[in-house]
């Protein structure tokens, strides 16, 4: 059982200003966070968590790599956010990267779900999966795994999200409707119209109404363009 896993010590790759969604999961779960792997920070500390011992670069080391394994779940918990500023775009690169290490060496990644979230048995969750408390994921579900579902989220039924998606705060996602990989959905989103999908890349800024499908990496807003932003079109 992968969700809300305690057998083992947790090691967090990568960190975000919100660890503290982590660290209360895990609380509340009683899962022992061992630290966060993330060179980016000085300091024995990381937003409240403590750093972890070893490095990324341990992994490239055969047995060190058997003992990280064998030892530690892990969990990516470097945010996806929209490439619009310089920090972000590194972020994202940086996310990419670490989904990747755990790939290659083949990381037992657990998926957090917050003990008040509703999240029905017959949904398919993924692994690192992460559900903060009072979202609602509905029925008749797939998320894929690295993907992130903040507080108040209202997931209907029949929905298909992917691969390391993110649906932020307050997001309300009608049923019968697909989510492709790498998309990022804004706070006080609604995607409104069943049946119609979004493309994977998509890139959907908070407090937007969507009602019709997208194509891949189409940014939707209705705020001035920023730093990085190519394309805004709005959405209808």
């Amino acid at each position: 059982m992968y969700i809300n896993d305690k057998s083992k010590p947790l090691v967090l790759l990568g960190s975000n200003a919100a660890l503290y969604v982590i660290s209360d999961i895990c609380a509340e779960h009683g899962i022992n966070i061992a630290g966060v792997m993330d060179s980016d920070y000085p300091g024995p500390m990381i937003f409240g968590v403590p750093k972890f011992p070893h490095t990324l670069e341990d992994f490239d080391n055969p047995m060190m790599l058997d003992y990280l394994k064998d030892t530690y779940n892990f969990f990516v918990a470097t945010n996806l956010n929209p490439p619009n500023t310089a920090v972000f775009r590194r972020n994202n690169q940086k996310r990419d990267q670490l989904i990747g290490l755990v790939e290659n060496y083949g990381l037992n990644c657990i998926s957090l779900i917050g003990r008040q979230a509703l999240a029905g048995s017959t949904n398919q969750i993924g692994r690192n999966v992460l559900v903060q408390s009072l979202a609602d994921l509905g029925g008749y579900n797939t998320f894929g795994d690295f993907t992130s579902i903040y507080a108040l989220a209202t997931i209907g039924h029949n929905i298909v999200i992917g691969k390391n998606c993110v649906i932020q705060r307050r997001v309300s996602v009608n049923s019968y409707i697909t989510v492709g990989d790498n998309v990022f959905v804004g706070v006080s989103t609604r995607l409104a119209k069943s049946h119609t999908s979004f493309a994977a890349g998509t890139i959907i800024h908070g407090g937007t109404v969507v009602r019709k499908s997208t194509t891949s990496a189409q940014v939707i807003s209705f705020t001035a363009p920023e730093d990085g932003v190519d394309k805004i079109t709005e959405g209808v």
